[in-house]
């Protein structure tokens, strides 16, 4: 295996940090071997975008918890996040109409007291707002 790759510091005989004694325990952490991006097919490659949408609803009673300031989640396209928000969110109740969505949204512009402290990372696919909906 072509291990070009690994981090700066790791011994490419061995894909571990030099100096230590197990490679899974303690300081020691094992970086296998990544595919080059650039050996991907065209077809195979996907963007991810930060989708945030809000709601059109009156009152979150009857709805999941947390979806009343809005839902933000990472998804290859507008469907894809459609589909990810009602297997994750909605699979019991019907999604409400969309009153705003966001494309690529940057999250420094969403409310600094409430969601940025309770969201997970948006570099994954999924939902990142509100938590609990993985």
């Amino acid at each position: 295996m072509d291990r070009q790759y690994l981090l700066p510091g790791i011994d490419p005989s061995t894909g571990i940090v030099p100096g230590t004694i197990n490679p899974y325990i303690g300081p020691g952490i094992r970086f296998e071997p990544v595919v080059n991006p650039q050996n991907i097919p065209q077809q195979h490659q996907y963007y991810m975008h930060r989708f945030w949408f809000e709601f059109d609803i009156k009152l979150a009673f009857g709805y999941p918890p947390g979806i009343g300031i809005g839902c933000g989640v990472t998804a290859t396209s507008y469907e894809d996040a459609l589909g990810i928000i009602d297997e994750k969110i909605f699979s019991y109740v019907k999604r409400p109409p969309i009153k705003e969505m966001v494309e690529d949204v940057d999250i420094n512009t969403l409310d600094q007291g409430h969601i940025i402290p309770n969201m997970k990372s948006p570099m994954y696919r999924g939902i990142w707002f509100p938590l609990g909906y993985d």
